[in-house]
């Protein structure tokens, strides 16, 4: 499990799929993340998630968006 994996779940734990980007980022912000994982949550595009794998694989993609920029 990577970092990034571990930490998503754990602010993330009480998430229920399929969750929209709006649910994801409210669950994050009443666990209360850290700055980078806030900044990676708000990078996420508009979309609904089906899975935690699904929100992974988006999140990845984001972040090489980002880099690519």
């Amino acid at each position: 499990m990577s970092g990034t994996d571990q930490r998503l779940r754990h602010v993330l734990a009480g998430l229920s799929f399929p969750a929209r980007r709006w649910e994801v980022i409210a669950e994050a912000e009443h666990y209360g993340p850290d700055a980078h994982t806030r900044r990676e949550l708000r990078a996420l595009p508009e979309a609904r998630f089906d899975s935690f794998a699904a929100l992974l694989w988006a999140l990845e993609r984001a972040q090489a968006r980002a880099r690519a920029a």
